[in-house]
């Protein structure tokens, strides 16, 4: 699988768009123009030989998921976990309090 998010120019023949759709690119159209936009804003990345075909793209900011923790408490004692089947089994076997939070970490 191909790291398209390596901040090179990276050719294109057409397919399915190969970056996560909310990741910023550059596009470099068959007309000669060029566009910064975010990946969702190029509805077709098909190779028709049009003057709107996208032939070359650059990933010039990825996007990252949020990082997701669960957090149970016993008595006023925080404990984080990776995965929320992870919070929930300790919570019943500790016996402690589940509380319902979810954080989420977003890196700009």
């Amino acid at each position: 699988m191909t790291d398209y998010n390596n901040g090179q120019v990276h050719g294109w023949n057409g397919g399915e768009c190969p970056v996560h759709t909310k990741s910023e690119i550059t596009v470099w159209l068959r007309s000669g123009s060029r566009h910064d936009l975010p990946a969702h804003h190029c509805a077709v990345w098909d190779n028709n030989g049009c003057a709107s075909d996208i032939i070359a793209f650059q990933v010039t900011k990825p996007y990252v998921e949020p990082k997701t923790i669960w957090v149970n408490f016993s008595g006023d004692i925080p404990a984080a976990y990776q995965t929320e089947d992870g919070a929930r089994y300790c919570a019943a076997v500790l016996d402690s309090t589940r509380i319902a939070v979810k954080f989420i970490e977003v890196k700009e």
